[in-house]
């Protein structure tokens, strides 16, 4: 890919990720409001930013932006964390739209931790991946149970079972792609003797 097509695919990534942020907001006014709105704004344009040119300034937007979704939210009175609220949510996936938002934007909520996660550390250690996916499940545990404990969210199994299945949707994929990246260097290595 010509770098010219990698600038325009994460221009891309940036311009998909704003419309769902939009959508989110307009779907949960209650929640959002302008203040938390301005804050996270700015976190995506550090995202953006950072995104396009610095991996490390992009991961600390991520990290602004989501302890904000996640702490700085208006109050929340309910805790939802039986199964029958589960199995609302997944029979009425596809029928609800927002719940359909909130399932994505929770699929995806912690796909860019353990991507800079994998970035920065040594990505071909098998052990280093495990300790990733530990590390983001216990910071989707730790969050969870302090949304509840600040009454800024609720400690929901919904978020904790989506959040982890986001995760490691993304591991399986990244694996592939490391697998598939083997098997054509070997080929090459093979037509080359």
């Amino acid at each position: 890919m010509t770098k010219d097509r990698y600038i325009y695919l994460k221009l891309g990534i940036i311009l998909l990720l704003q419309m769902l942020i939009l959508e989110i907001f307009k779907r949960y006014p209650k929640i959002f409001v302008l203040k938390l709105v301005i804050i996270l704004s700015i976190c995506f344009i550090i995202f953006a930013i950072g995104f396009l040119i610095n991996h490390h300034l992009a991961f600390i937007g991520y990290l602004l932006a989501l302890i904000t979704v996640l702490f700085f939210r208006t109050e929340i009175d309910k805790n939802y964390s039986n199964i029958d609220y589960f199995n609302s949510w997944i029979n009425n996936l596809f029928s609800n739209k927002t719940i359909f938002i909130n399932v994505f934007g929770n699929l995806v909520l912690y796909i860019p931790f353990i991507y800079y996660l994998n970035l920065f550390g040594n990505k071909n250690s098998k052990k280093y991946v495990f300790i990733n996916i530990v590390i983001v499940f216990g910071f989707i545990i730790i969050g969870e149970y302090v949304q509840y404990l600040l009454k800024v969210g609720v400690f929901d199994l919904v978020d904790i079972v989506i959040n982890t299945l986001g995760v490691l949707i993304y591991v399986l994929i990244y694996e592939v792609i490391l697998w598939m990246r083997k098997i054509k260097i070997k080929v090459k290595k093979k037509i080359i003797i």
